[in-house]
């Protein structure tokens, strides 16, 4: 009886442990936000000290945008294929764009050697054209404006010569940047001729911080990102403040309630298992409290399906507790008509076992006297005597107990008769018994 009353509280245990082990595993523990900037940029640095990814500008996008080609027949210089010996300027390395501003996108790359001239290209992501051609005197950068807000452009370049003798460089990587969003995609804050972003009104999962607003450099960024479908931002170099976190844990209110909604249906399984085996030492009383533990496991496994439901899918505390509340409900009612039930059952085995005590009783003296007869004679009346009681109506209620009395006094007369051997008394007694024993079983039936 131990182990059935202990079965259905390890099982329970055993759901609860695998359903909190799985969720703290496979439940979307933390949301990180990516920062996208440029090398060295202190928002480099505050990724790394804040242990947020940091992506590099473009390194993380180039397999997710189609770059056009580049016709590099179309605007090669040299093409006198005869002279195949020339000498050719390297190709322009470190070549990267970055958004700064609406209309806005800065270039960069390193020297090239002998090279007199840098022509820049630009595509829309139909066709290239030349956009500017920078000398090699001036500073390796070039800004190019009048763009479009929020559109992606493409760039690549070459190195250019004047000496006949040597041939223009290849073509650069291609690279790309997108300009910011109007301006009305942020609410920032004017500080120390200085502007601090402070919201996003957009709805896209990527920000791009344009580096100036209002022809004022952007240098601060408090604006919060967590919760809002956001995935990457994208910081210029000119902020030198960030006030904002990248990463948060996502053991929210959904997880929390889940799980205490989860624990909830455990302890009512247990004490519905409990009350349902109370005094369970015996097979009838066990099976008595099986409608109990059926219910208590039933309705843990109904609150560990919504619980499960509710993080897989996000669902909101307050319909977690109002279907927990429902469940639980209806649980509840089960488990009191099932105790009333219960109690009927037992008042009814009781008042069968008290109605039925005197023919039991006496059935059972009865087979005993066969036993302690000493003569066949005697141990035939005993018998006779045991059969007739044995196969008589089993139920007594008050009306019976004149008849029963009598019986009870005619037995005991018998009893004696039957231990001293006294054949001719026992037979006249086993008789009256047997007439008083019909005469109760007649008036059993007309009690029915």
């Amino acid at each position: 009886m131990k182990n059935a009353k202990s079965l259905p509280i390890i099982i329970a245990s055993i759901i609860l442990v695998a359903f909190c082990a799985v969720s703290f595993v496979l439940y979307d523990a933390s949301e990180s936000i990516a920062i996208r900037g440029v090398e060295g940029s202190y928002a480099q640095t505050y990724a790394n000290e804040n242990g947020i990814e940091f992506l590099e500008i473009h390194d993380s996008e180039n397999d997710k945008v189609e770059i056009p080609i580049i016709d590099e027949g179309k605007y090669a210089e040299n093409t006198d294929k005869e002279e195949n010996n020339k000498e050719q300027l390297a190709t322009p390395e470190e070549f990267k764009a970055q958004t700064k501003s609406v209309t806005s996108i800065a270039l960069t790359w390193n020297p090239v050697k002998k090279a007199d001239s840098y022509d820049i290209y630009i595509s829309d992501g139909v066709s290239y054209t030349k956009a500017a051609t920078v000398d090699a005197d001036s500073p390796t950068s070039y800004l190019v404006e009048e763009l479009e807000a929020d559109t992606t452009y493409f760039f690549t370049i070459q190195a250019v010569t004047k000496d006949k003798n040597t041939d223009n460089s290849e073509f650069s990587e291609v690279v790309y940047a997108v300009t910011a969003k109007e301006n009305g995609e942020f609410s920032y804050d004017y500080e120390n001729n200085a502007v601090n972003i402070t919201d996003y009104k957009g709805a896209g999962s990527e920000v791009i911080v344009p580096e100036t607003i209002d022809e004022l450099p952007v240098q601060a960024f408090t604006m919060d990102v967590l919760n809002r479908g956001i995935k990457v931002v994208q910081i210029p170099e000119s902020v030198t403040r960030i006030n904002s976190k990248f990463k948060a844990s996502r053991y929210d209110v959904i997880f929390f309630v889940a799980l205490a909604i989860m624990l909830i249906g455990y302890i009512f399984s247990i004490i519905a298992t409990l009350i349902g085996m109370k005094k369970s030492e015996t097979a009838k009383a066990t099976f008595y409290g099986i409608p109990f533990v059926y219910s208590g496991i039933t309705t843990f496994i109904l609150i560990a399906i919504l619980s499960a439901v509710a993080l897989k899918i996000g669902l909101s505390p307050i319909i977690q507790v109002v279907v927990a509340i429902v469940i639980i409900a209806v649980a509840s009612i089960r488990l009191f008509g099932a105790g009333v039930a219960r109690e009927i059952i037992t008042d009814k085995d009781e008042e069968t076992q008290q109605r039925t005590q005197f023919i039991k009783l006496l059935s059972a003296d009865a087979q005993a006297l066969i036993t302690d007869a000493k003569s066949d004679e005697a141990k035939a009346l005993a018998k006779k005597v045991y059969e007739a009681i044995r196969f008589s109506d089993p139920m007594s209620s008050p009306e019976l107990a004149q008849i029963e009395a009598q019986i009870q006094n005619e037995f005991n007369s018998f009893y004696s008769a039957i231990l001293s051997d006294n054949t001719e008394q026992a037979e006249a007694s086993s008789i009256r018994i047997i007439d008083m024993i019909n005469i109760r079983s007649n008036r059993c039936k007309a009690l029915k």
